[in-house]
């Protein structure tokens, strides 16, 4: 199981090295290099390494740490929060605020995709951060 939760990580991140890779490769006119470089290089040890083990430290954080908002628009929340009196704004729009602050899987996964690029793209210091909390509860534990 876990060698297919790692080849999902590496697709994900084969994904992320294919836009990185067009983006360090197109120049101003719209012409692309095909000579590779060190950083070519160091970008493909950065998705083989260094993302999935940033990746493992994001989604064990955002698991610890699950988001404490209700997932309610300010119109549902006001209209809960004033007893149910309000029946003009039931009776015109009811079906309105019962569908605000919903999210759908589409709006889901564009956001762990834009937040997973991040990650991609500052994993050398989310891995330096988590490295150096480790070694502080090291410490604090001798």
């Amino acid at each position: 199981m876990k060698v297919l939760k790692y080849l999902a990580i590496l697709c994900l991140s084969s994904v992320y090295f294919g836009v990185v890779f067009l983006f360090s490769h197109v120049n101003g006119a719209g012409e692309f290099q095909r000579t590779l470089g060190p950083l070519d290089y160091l970008n493909f040890s950065h998705a083989v390494v260094l993302f999935p083990a940033a990746f493992g430290i994001v989604r064990r954080f955002r698991q610890a740490h699950p988001p404490k908002t209700t997932n309610k628009s300010y119109m549902q929340q006001g209209y809960e929060l004033n007893g149910k009196k309000e029946s003009f704004g039931t009776i015109m729009y009811g079906s309105a605020w019962h569908s605000h602050g919903r999210d759908g899987d589409l709006s889901r996964w564009g956001f762990n995709l834009a937040l997973y690029f991040g990650v991609y793209l500052l994993a050398v210091p989310i891995l330096g951060v988590a490295l150096i909390a480790t070694l502080i509860r090291r410490q604090r534990a001798d």
